[in-house]
Protein backbone atom coordinates (compact mmCIF):
# COMPACT_ATOMS: atom_id res chain seq x y z
CA UNK A 1 0.00 0.00 0.00
CA UNK A 2 1.09 3.52 -0.49
CA UNK A 3 0.63 6.73 1.12
CA UNK A 4 2.50 9.95 2.95
CA UNK A 5 3.71 7.99 6.28
CA UNK A 6 5.27 10.54 8.35
CA UNK A 7 3.81 14.14 6.06
CA UNK A 8 6.52 15.63 4.44
CA UNK A 9 5.26 15.21 1.23
CA UNK A 10 7.10 11.85 -0.21
CA UNK A 11 5.20 9.04 -0.98
CA UNK A 12 6.03 5.74 1.08
CA UNK A 13 5.43 2.34 0.97
CA UNK A 14 4.24 -0.72 3.38
CA UNK A 15 4.55 -4.16 1.87
CA UNK A 16 1.97 -6.40 3.51
CA UNK A 17 4.34 -10.24 3.69
CA UNK A 18 2.58 -13.58 4.41
CA UNK A 19 4.61 -15.59 7.48
CA UNK A 20 6.98 -12.48 7.42
CA UNK A 21 7.45 -9.29 9.06
CA UNK A 22 5.66 -6.75 7.25
CA UNK A 23 8.32 -3.77 5.41
CA UNK A 24 8.07 0.16 5.25
CA UNK A 25 9.61 1.30 2.63
CA UNK A 26 10.76 5.28 3.49
CA UNK A 27 10.84 7.55 0.45
CA UNK A 28 14.20 9.35 1.48
CA UNK A 29 14.91 11.00 -1.58
CA UNK A 30 16.04 14.89 -0.29
CA UNK A 31 14.82 16.96 -3.74
CA UNK A 32 11.10 15.61 -4.71
CA UNK A 33 10.26 19.33 -5.76
CA UNK A 34 7.05 20.96 -4.80
CA UNK A 35 3.63 18.82 -4.14
CA UNK A 36 0.25 19.28 -2.70
CA UNK A 37 -2.52 16.32 -0.73
CA UNK A 38 -6.09 16.78 -1.13
CA UNK A 39 -8.41 15.28 1.04
CA UNK A 40 -11.78 15.46 -0.50
CA UNK A 41 -14.81 14.92 2.03
CA UNK A 42 -18.22 14.01 0.49
CA UNK A 43 -21.63 16.03 2.10
CA UNK A 44 -23.92 14.65 -0.71
CA UNK A 45 -21.64 11.94 -1.88
CA UNK A 46 -20.50 9.10 -0.03
CA UNK A 47 -18.34 10.89 2.56
CA UNK A 48 -14.94 9.48 1.92
CA UNK A 49 -15.79 10.76 -1.63
CA UNK A 50 -15.21 7.17 -3.45
CA UNK A 51 -15.09 7.93 -6.83
CA UNK A 52 -14.34 11.77 -6.95
CA UNK A 53 -12.23 12.75 -9.42
CA UNK A 54 -9.73 15.53 -8.90
CA UNK A 55 -7.54 17.74 -11.94
CA UNK A 56 -4.51 19.79 -10.99
CA UNK A 57 -3.09 22.48 -12.93
CA UNK A 58 -0.03 24.19 -13.12
CA UNK A 59 1.28 26.03 -16.27
CA UNK A 60 0.99 23.86 -19.07
CA UNK A 61 0.38 20.73 -16.83
CA UNK A 62 -2.55 18.74 -16.13
CA UNK A 63 -2.64 15.94 -13.43
CA UNK A 64 -5.96 13.73 -13.12
CA UNK A 65 -6.43 11.60 -9.38
CA UNK A 66 -9.59 9.84 -8.53
CA UNK A 67 -10.46 8.43 -5.09
CA UNK A 68 -9.98 4.39 -4.79
CA UNK A 69 -11.15 2.31 -2.12
CA UNK A 70 -8.69 -0.57 -2.18
CA UNK A 71 -5.56 -1.58 -3.29
CA UNK A 72 -3.59 -4.64 -3.75
CA UNK A 73 -3.63 -7.59 -1.95
CA UNK A 74 -4.12 -6.98 1.94
CA UNK A 75 -3.86 -3.54 1.25
CA UNK A 76 -5.78 -0.50 1.44
CA UNK A 77 -3.80 2.82 -0.29
CA UNK A 78 -4.12 6.26 1.47
CA UNK A 79 -7.14 8.29 0.48
CA UNK A 80 -5.52 11.59 0.00
CA UNK A 81 -5.08 12.41 -3.42
CA UNK A 82 -1.18 12.81 -3.79
CA UNK A 83 -0.12 15.54 -6.87
CA UNK A 84 3.93 16.24 -7.51
CA UNK A 85 4.39 19.90 -8.99
CA UNK A 86 8.35 19.89 -9.33
CA UNK A 87 9.32 23.54 -9.60
CA UNK A 88 5.64 24.72 -9.69
CA UNK A 89 5.05 27.59 -6.41
CA UNK A 90 1.55 27.33 -6.78
CA UNK A 91 -1.42 25.40 -7.41
CA UNK A 92 -3.28 27.53 -10.82
CA UNK A 93 -6.18 25.39 -10.03
CA UNK A 94 -8.02 22.49 -8.74
CA UNK A 95 -11.21 21.04 -10.69
CA UNK A 96 -12.93 18.62 -8.35
CA UNK A 97 -15.75 16.44 -10.30
CA UNK A 98 -17.98 15.06 -7.17
CA UNK A 99 -19.86 11.24 -7.85
CA UNK A 100 -23.14 12.67 -9.30
CA UNK A 101 -21.60 15.47 -11.25
CA UNK A 102 -21.33 18.60 -9.51
CA UNK A 103 -17.78 20.80 -9.67
CA UNK A 104 -15.89 22.58 -7.75
CA UNK A 105 -12.84 24.75 -8.77
CA UNK A 106 -10.12 26.87 -6.88
CA UNK A 107 -7.19 28.55 -7.59
CA UNK A 108 -3.93 30.04 -6.70
CA UNK A 109 -3.55 27.21 -3.73
CA UNK A 110 -0.59 27.25 -1.72
CA UNK A 111 1.31 23.91 -2.19
CA UNK A 112 3.62 22.26 0.27
CA UNK A 113 0.60 20.57 2.41
CA UNK A 114 -2.66 18.46 2.79
CA UNK A 115 -6.01 20.95 1.79
CA UNK A 116 -9.54 19.46 2.91
CA UNK A 117 -11.64 20.15 0.51
CA UNK A 118 -15.27 19.80 1.77
CA UNK A 119 -17.97 19.33 -0.94
CA UNK A 120 -20.03 22.52 -1.47
CA UNK A 121 -17.58 24.44 0.53
CA UNK A 122 -15.96 26.17 -2.56
CA UNK A 123 -17.38 27.61 -5.39
CA UNK A 124 -17.92 25.90 -8.93
CA UNK A 125 -18.22 29.45 -10.89
CA UNK A 126 -15.73 30.01 -13.46
CA UNK A 127 -14.08 33.26 -12.61
CA UNK A 128 -15.44 33.55 -9.17
CA UNK A 129 -13.66 34.02 -6.36
CA UNK A 130 -13.18 30.44 -4.00
CA UNK A 131 -13.50 30.78 -0.37
CA UNK A 132 -10.81 29.14 1.91
CA UNK A 133 -11.11 25.51 2.45
CA UNK A 134 -10.54 24.60 5.92
CA UNK A 135 -7.16 22.61 6.70
CA UNK A 136 -4.72 21.55 9.48
CA UNK A 137 -1.08 22.32 7.95
CA UNK A 138 1.75 19.53 8.45
CA UNK A 139 3.22 21.19 11.57
CA UNK A 140 6.71 22.62 11.39
CA UNK A 141 9.41 21.65 12.42
CA UNK A 142 8.10 17.86 12.92
CA UNK A 143 9.62 15.68 14.58
CA UNK A 144 10.50 18.90 16.88
CA UNK A 145 12.60 20.11 20.16
CA UNK A 146 11.71 21.98 22.08
CA UNK A 147 8.35 23.52 20.00
CA UNK A 148 6.44 23.24 17.31
CA UNK A 149 3.96 25.20 15.22
CA UNK A 150 0.54 24.62 14.28
CA UNK A 151 -1.24 26.46 11.19
CA UNK A 152 -4.91 25.87 10.25
CA UNK A 153 -6.83 27.85 7.50
CA UNK A 154 -11.07 28.11 8.57
CA UNK A 155 -13.67 28.11 6.09
CA UNK A 156 -16.04 29.81 8.50
CA UNK A 157 -16.38 31.49 11.86
CA UNK A 158 -17.44 28.85 14.56
CA UNK A 159 -16.54 26.62 17.44
CA UNK A 160 -12.73 25.34 17.65
CA UNK A 161 -10.58 22.66 19.10
CA UNK A 162 -7.21 21.80 18.81
CA UNK A 163 -6.57 19.30 21.04
CA UNK A 164 -3.04 17.10 21.57
CA UNK A 165 -3.25 13.37 21.90
CA UNK A 166 -0.88 10.61 22.68
CA UNK A 167 0.05 7.66 20.36
CA UNK A 168 -2.29 5.82 22.69
CA UNK A 169 -5.39 8.05 22.40
CA UNK A 170 -4.64 9.53 25.72
CA UNK A 171 -5.54 13.31 25.89
CA UNK A 172 -2.07 15.18 26.73
CA UNK A 173 -3.39 18.78 26.51
CA UNK A 174 -5.40 21.18 24.61
CA UNK A 175 -4.30 24.09 22.80
CA UNK A 176 -7.36 25.78 21.86
CA UNK A 177 -11.17 25.64 22.46
CA UNK A 178 -12.77 29.15 21.43
CA UNK A 179 -14.66 30.16 18.64
CA UNK A 180 -12.70 31.30 16.00
CA UNK A 181 -12.82 33.68 12.76
CA UNK A 182 -12.26 32.19 9.16
CA UNK A 183 -9.10 33.14 7.50
CA UNK A 184 -5.99 31.88 9.05
CA UNK A 185 -4.39 30.96 12.50
CA UNK A 186 -1.47 29.21 14.35
CA UNK A 187 -0.87 28.38 17.70
CA UNK A 188 2.49 26.47 19.16
CA UNK A 189 3.18 23.99 21.72
CA UNK A 190 6.24 23.20 23.78
CA UNK A 191 5.78 20.03 24.46
CA UNK A 192 3.76 19.92 27.95
CA UNK A 193 0.63 18.88 29.12
CA UNK A 194 -2.28 19.87 30.88
CA UNK A 195 -0.51 19.92 33.91
CA UNK A 196 2.67 21.96 32.87
CA UNK A 197 4.95 18.75 32.73
CA UNK A 198 7.58 18.34 30.08
CA UNK A 199 6.13 14.70 28.00
CA UNK A 200 8.19 11.84 27.07
CA UNK A 201 9.70 11.57 23.33
CA UNK A 202 7.77 9.99 21.19
CA UNK A 203 4.72 10.33 18.61
CA UNK A 204 1.75 12.51 19.09
CA UNK A 205 -1.21 13.13 17.28
CA UNK A 206 -2.73 16.68 16.98
CA UNK A 207 -6.47 17.24 16.28
CA UNK A 208 -8.44 19.84 14.69
CA UNK A 209 -12.39 19.87 15.54
CA UNK A 210 -15.01 22.43 13.63
CA UNK A 211 -18.14 22.33 12.68
CA UNK A 212 -17.46 20.94 9.37
CA UNK A 213 -15.57 17.84 10.75
CA UNK A 214 -11.92 17.08 12.63
CA UNK A 215 -8.20 16.57 10.94
CA UNK A 216 -5.80 15.15 12.33
CA UNK A 217 -1.73 15.50 11.85
CA UNK A 218 1.27 13.45 13.77
CA UNK A 219 4.30 14.75 15.66
CA UNK A 220 7.00 13.41 16.72
CA UNK A 221 8.85 14.58 19.95
CA UNK A 222 12.48 13.94 20.45
CA UNK A 223 15.23 14.99 23.10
Amino acid sequence: SCGDIDGDGGLDILLVLADEQNVVLHNTIADRGHWLQLNLVGVTANRDAIGARARVVTGQHSQLRQVAAGGGSLAQNARNLAFGLGTATSADSVIVTWPGGDTQVLTNLTIDRVVTIIQGGATGVPGATPILVTVLKNPWPNPFNPMTTIAFDLARSGPVEVTIYALDGRRVTTLLNDSMAAGSHQLSWAGRDDGDRQVASGTYFVRLRTVEGAWTQRLTMIK
